[in-house]
């Protein structure tokens, strides 16, 4: 598959599949529009069966997808979007009021995702009518940022890499 926009080689390009291969989704970020572009994938063809562009407001900085391949969660600087697919509902967007880095998780229904933050890993629940709300944050005392996460295909474990910026020397792994 070539995207029809120019990206300008930047690194702004991200892939992920289903655990059972079925789904593969690329998204990147379009230089011409700001936006995301994202093209969904069947596992035979590389022709997407579905595309859409996500107007976030800033580059992309991370993705993930669900096991079952029915909930793509988007994180850029300052905005998350939760979309079904392939119909591209959105089913959770927000411009948070801190930076969001490279962090970013989903379970395997797609029912809890995690977003990492300065000294910090916010975690939200769908809830019974299907609304995702904040459920809770895990902090992390000293200078630090959430860099890397992952949720567990049934929500119950959150694993999180922290990065110390105070001496730039200490990673902790909660």
């Amino acid at each position: 598959y070539t995207w029809p926009a120019l990206t300008n080689g930047h690194d702004r390009l991200f892939v992920t599949a289903s655990r059972d291969g079925a789904r593969i989704v690329a998204v990147v970020h379009n230089s011409s529009t700001g936006a995301a572009d994202v093209a969904v994938f069947g596992p035979d063809s590389g022709t997407p069966i579905a595309t859409t562009s996500l107007a976030l407001g800033m580059p992309v900085v991370g993705i993930d997808l669900s096991a079952d391949g029915g909930s793509l969660l988007v994180s850029a600087d300052m905005a998350l979007r939760v979309i079904a697919l392939p119909s591209f509902a959105v089913r959770y967007t927000a411009q948070p009021m801190s930076a969001v880095f490279h962090a970013q998780a989903i379970s395997g229904d797609g029912a809890v995702f995690a977003i990492g933050r300065m000294g910090r890993v916010d975690v939200f629940r769908r809830n019974a009518s299907g609304a995702y709300a904040f459920a809770f944050s895990h902090t992390l005392a000293g200078t630090n940022y959430c860099d890397r996460l992952d949720v567990s295909d049934d929500g119950s474990t959150l694993v999180a890499g922290f990065d110390f910026n105070d001496t730039n020397l200490k990673v902790v792994v909660d």
